[in-house]
């Protein structure tokens, strides 16, 4: 559900999930969280970028666009990042999604509502919760083919493309870990959390 009376950001709601997309700069921020209330524990600095941007709802999806980048959420929950008209990143979701279309009085149609409707149950925001009293989060990712990725800070290896890469998101005293990302598809990621994890930048998915 989009919360359309709030245009400082794009809000959604979805069975106890919020997300929120921000301007931040020239970019967009994404937040998601089953906590109440939007904290910002791994982000206290505030832009100092006065951002033109504009955000625009409709029935099935909602928009977010600041400067050449725009976020698209369906009503489901997909995002799809744009540069422009040109898709750069886009999330991996792989559910059975489809909706019933009244033909007529007597005949229903299953309208699929994506490319990618599945019996695996992959969601691109899973949330897991562990013995902390937390939970732990995995981002999915379509993978872009041709796709070069540069960044991530300093690891004992010879790779400078890390695609095809797995890395672990841990300082250490052989690694320096700078979770930030670009790519040759035009966009940055940062990945905003300080909690140990990792990274797969397989060819079928990132």
């Amino acid at each position: 559900m989009f919360n359309t009376r709030n245009t400082q950001f794009l809000d959604y709601f979805y069975e106890g999930e919020h997300l929120c997309i921000y301007p931040w700069g020239h970019g967009l921020r994404v937040h998601d969280s089953f906590f109440d209330g939007m904290h910002n524990w791994a982000l206290t600095e505030k832009s100092d970028f006065d951002s033109n941007f504009r955000v625009i709802y409709n029935a099935d999806e909602a928009t977010i666009v600041n400067g050449k980048t725009k976020a698209i959420v369906n009503k489901n929950g997909k995002i799809t990042f744009y540069d422009k008209n040109k898709i750069i990143l886009e999330e991996f979701w792989r559910e059975r999604n489809f909706r019933k279309i009244k033909i007529n009085n007597s005949q229903f149609l299953n309208q699929k509502e994506n490319e990618y409707s599945s019996a695996l149950k992959i969601k691109a925001r899973d949330f897991s919760p562990n013995n902390k009293g937390s939970y732990e989060v995995a981002v999915r990712f379509e993978a872009n083919d041709n796709e070069r990725i540069y960044g991530m800070g300093q690891y004992q290896q010879s790779q400078l493309n890390l695609k095809g890469c797995k890395l672990e998101l841990a300082q250490r005293n052989s690694q320096a870990t700078v979770p930030f990302l670009i790519s040759n598809y035009g966009y940055g990621l940062l990945w905003n959390n300080p909690g140990i994890g990792e990274v797969t930048f397989a060819n079928n998915i990132t």
